[in-house]
């Protein structure tokens, strides 16, 4: 039976809900975190597992044989920790490849397996006082004047202090409270439909994720398949498929285009011999731009809630959980949970992360377009210029990481431009650009790291995409 009002009431059990809660339980605060799904450790959309540290945000420390992340305080213990990959490999549908290689320093990327990651984040909030209430939906707000001052659900009206918004991409609370532009007439939709697997035949030396776009492995238009294989014998499949219109594209319909993908792609079909499905899903999403602002009167949006292509990655998402609780917190504590007083809430969402997820969600849209031919002349490219992985080395994203070795080390690339800069969000930033960019490359995870949320929050390359340990 819920309360019938709390000091902090947390939408989404996700990274940044679970973050949240715990760290406003652990200052004392009275905080409910509502869950639509069923159980701990089940996860609304898809996830690569794999976790970075991040330059200048999160740092991180090994202890004994796990990790522990200061800033966020979390730790990860060894049997969190499915595999610690060395290298991506990308190959493009002529199977032209490109080879980026991790640092191998005290700043290890490391892939975990999400569910096990959820359920631990749950307990430590539940340890700390959080009440954690599944299979329970928000459906609403309650308002008083322009201040939100309260949740409805499935459950019945829940009052609070201020409300933590960490939906995940659903966004329904978030866009009710106003934090996000109307949506226009024409819009651009992302279906996901998706499997876990038990798959006996994933050992150890394949963990890590395939990512396959392109038309050679499926009949989709726009579409991608990835797997997802976080430790031996398991494994999540998913493909997902962008539609101007809700009927073009059907959450039946990926699920034939994830059937060709997994009988088409020859090494992706290997690794599924003997497997058996333990779950199935399917969702579907409007293509958002990033929200106009992300508080309000007793609210606050965060994690992928918040971001434009719906994914800001494990990490990112931990630390922007845990940086609203606190300023929720001192808000509370000098008794005003206005706008004004939250407005210190801004590392991630006002940040050159955010900013960096806008431009990424405009350069998926732009390489969605381009030709399978395009994609192996631009891996042509690439292939020689021996790419370090961009944002675990410096604070750049991969466009910028990109066109800098092509400065420095090809200048008489000039036959490359115009491809170059259809790559770009602004192609004429090349053109204009005397300096590199210096931006946070923090939340490309998703693309560094092929980690397959259901939106453009995605690999930015269309190739295939394989890490290796």
């Amino acid at each position: 039976m819920l309360d019938d009002k709390y000091e902090v009431v947390v939408v989404g059990a996700g990274p940044a809900g679970l973050s949240a809660a715990r760290t406003a339980s652990r200052l004392g605060f009275h905080t409910l975190v509502l869950e639509r799904l069923p159980r701990r450790g089940e996860l609304a959309h898809p996830c690569s597992g794999v976790i970075a540290p991040i330059p200048g945000l999160i740092s991180v420390q090994k202890q004994g044989n796990g990790l522990y992340f200061p800033e966020i305080d979390l730790k990860l213990s060894q049997a969190l920790i499915a595999g610690f990959p060395k290298q991506r490999l990308y190959k493009s549908p002529g199977g032209h490849d490109v080879e980026l290689a991790f640092a191998q320093d005290a700043s290890p990327v490391a892939v975990v397996d999400p569910a096990e990651l959820l359920r631990n984040l749950a307990e430590q909030a539940a340890h700390a006082g959080a009440e954690l209430s599944y299979a329970t939906a928000a459906t609403g707000l309650l308002m008083e004047g322009s201040r939100v001052s309260g949740v409805r659900t499935s459950r019945g009206d829940v009052r609070a202090n201020i409300v933590l918004s960490a939906e995940g991409t659903a966004r329904h609370v978030c866009e009710e409270a106003g934090l996000y532009a109307p949506v226009p007439a024409a819009r651009r939709y992302a279906y996901v439909v998706s499997q876990e697997l038990e798959a006996p035949a994933v050992k150890a030396d394949h963990l890590g994720q395939i990512v396959t776009f392109g038309q050679r492995y499926s009949s989709a238009r726009e579409g991608f398949g990835t797997v997802v294989m976080p430790a031996p014998g398991r494994a999540w499949v998913y493909f997902t498929v962008f539609a101007d219109r809700p009927k073009d594209i059907t959450v039946q319909s990926c699920w034939a285009y994830l059937d060709e993908y997994l009988q088409n792609d020859l090494r992706v079909r290997d690794l599924f011999v003997g497997s058996r499905i333990i779950s199935r899903a399917g969702q579907r999403m409007v293509i958002r731009d990033a929200p106009q602002r992300v508080i309000r009167d007793g609210f606050m949006g965060l994690g992928d809630a918040i971001t434009a292509g719906g994914h800001l990655g494990i990490l990112p998402a931990i630390y922007g959980g845990r940086d609203a609780a606190l300023i929720a917190a001192e808000a509370m504590d000098s008794g005003d949970t206005s706008a004004e007083c939250l407005a210190g809430y801004n590392p991630l969402s006002r940040g050159l992360i955010m900013r960096s997820l806008e431009a990424e969600n405009k350069l998926v849209m732009n390489l969605t377009g381009m030709s399978d031919d395009d994609i192996d002349r631009l891996c042509q490219t690439l292939n020689s210029l021996h790419l370090a992985t961009p944002y675990y080395s410096n604070w750049r994203t991969i466009t910028w990481e990109m066109v800098g070795s092509l400065l420095k080390q090809f200048p008489l690339l000039s036959r490359d431009w115009d491809l170059l800069g259809r790559m770009l969000p602004d192609g004429n930033e090349i053109e204009n650009s005397h300096e590199l960019l210096s931006i946070s490359a923090a939340p490309l995870a998703a693309w560094q790291l092929g980690a397959p949320a259901t939106a453009p929050g995605l690999p930015l390359l269309p190739l295939r995409v394989r890490v290796l340990n």
